[in-house]
């Protein structure tokens, strides 16, 4: 886009007005975004704005990476597993959940349903039918109202993932009432947001242009006093003004012919200095833009450093952004995997698999670490529940609390009746006249 802007602005005519060129080649672009399908928007919004994109490819990555695979995790299992490619389906899932709320793909080959030409209705009679109301899922149309090119598939045919299945009014694309059909997508209340924050990038390219760094040249015009000329007080001022005018002219012209890199050669009672915005600085960065890209954090549900790989804070405050951030990852990942695993594997493999989620950031590893070697001091808990508690597969015989041991008796059996005391002993450096006089002491001969 930036290439296209670029090439369009250098090939305007060279007196057009910038700001106006600008502003005109913006506006092409914004021409372009659709406002008669909504998951249409929904792709424009992730496909332009970087926030929102690097938001939903960041949290869509820790979904996947926070899936480990079912329970019971027989060969039956596993090679269902590899042959469906889950942690892929479950990446592409999640993607697809936070850019339309809802995700569609055909049982036989698992194939993508392109959701700006899909719909749904309870029975074949509803297709075409605009006053139609559904709360049933039960036939999935694709270009409902093209004779030509419509399909129809049974809900036995199609895996329907949700993001939220919270049963909520919905209108569909031809604007029919549906309830407890559709999810609402994430995007949905950024779209405001969004086009105000493009908006606002349009009007700070503007106010860059008018408000860039200016040289001010000072020139000391002393020399065309009305005192040194002759004649009455107007023709003394007219030749005054004439001179001056004619002097800045021809400093004005010689500054026309240099390049912006290059030097001034004055005298030495011509000052440069750079004139700026008091307000603020040409360099700044506008704050509110920074704000609304943390608005579209918030709403897709991830903390802006696990996007821009970076924190502002202490680690302490980093732990917490991790547990937020995972929280999200994970909730996402055990309602994919809950919703395959109850309509793709299930009714392939039969009996009950329960999803297994489980994610450790690296921030994290050597937080738990640490607090399982606090934990097993404290002798609350056993081999089996700290091992757990870090990601790992219990070990026979692990069902007991550990007991660290100490000279003369295990942790956490302390004397009866008073605390345990341990005796201080001072330690001296060994010298040879320390170690003599040990020999003497043990009977060698020194």
């Amino acid at each position: 886009m930036l290439r296209q802007l670029l090439s369009r602005l250098t090939g305007r005519a060279r007196h057009a007005v910038p700001e106006l060129t600008v502003v005109s080649t913006l506006r092409e672009f914004w021409r372009d975004f659709p406002t008669d399908n909504k998951y249409r928007q929904y792709e424009y919004l992730y496909r332009n704005d970087p926030e929102v994109r690097g938001a939903i490819d960041k949290l869509s990555l820790l979904v996947a990476a926070a899936f480990h695979g079912y329970e019971p995790m027989n060969e039956q299992v596993r090679e269902a597993i590899r042959r469906y490619r889950i942690p892929w389906l479950i990446h592409q899932i999640a993607k697809r959940l936070l850019i339309y709320g809802d995700a569609v793909y055909l049982r036989q080959n698992l194939q993508a349903v392109p959701m700006e030409a899909l719909t749904i209705v309870e029975t074949r009679d509803q297709i075409q039918d605009m006053s139609a109301q559904i709360f049933e899922a039960n036939w999935y149309v694709l270009n409902e109202l093209s004779d030509d090119r419509r399909k129809v598939f049974h809900r036995k045919r199609v895996l329907h993932f949700t993001l939220d299945p919270t049963p909520m009014a919905v209108t569909d694309l031809l604007g029919r009432y549906t309830f407890g059909v559709w999810s609402i997508s994430p995007l949905e209340s950024l779209k405001q947001l969004i086009l105000w924050k493009h908006q606002m990038l349009y009007t700070d390219i503007l106010w860059r242009m008018r408000n860039v760094p200016r040289e001010h040249h000072r020139l000391d015009l002393s020399v065309f006093s009305p005192d040194n000329y002759s004649g009455s007080i107007e023709e003394r001022i007219a030749r005054a003004r004439a001179d001056a005018q004619r002097a800045l002219q021809q400093y004005v012209e010689q500054l026309r012919r240099m390049k912006p890199d290059q030097g001034y050669v004055t005298s030495n009672d011509v000052e440069i200095d750079y004139v700026e915005p008091k307000s603020t600085n040409y360099r700044d960065p506008n704050e509110l833009l920074n704000q609304l890209s943390d608005y579209l954090f918030s709403a897709i549900g991830i903390h802006p450093g696990a996007v821009k790989g970076k924190g502002g804070g202490s680690y302490a405050s980093e732990l917490i952004v991790k547990g937020y951030t995972g929280l999200v990852a994970q909730h996402l990942c055990r309602v994919i995997a809950e919703q395959i695993a109850n309509q793709l594997l299930e009714p392939e493999l039969g009996g009950d698999l329960e999803s297994i989620v489980y994610l450790e950031l690296d921030i994290d590893r050597s937080e738990r670490v640490r607090q399982v070697a606090i934990l097993a001091k404290l002798g609350i808990m056993t081999v089996n529940e700290l091992r757990q508690y870090i990601g790992l597969p219990p070990i026979e015989g692990g069902d007991v609390i550990p007991q660290l041991q100490r000279p003369g008796r295990p942790t956490g059996t302390p004397e009866a009746g008073r605390p345990e005391q341990t005796e201080r002993q001072v330690r001296y450096p060994d010298t040879p006249e320390s170690r003599r006089k040990r020999d003497t002491h043990v009977g060698v001969p020194s």
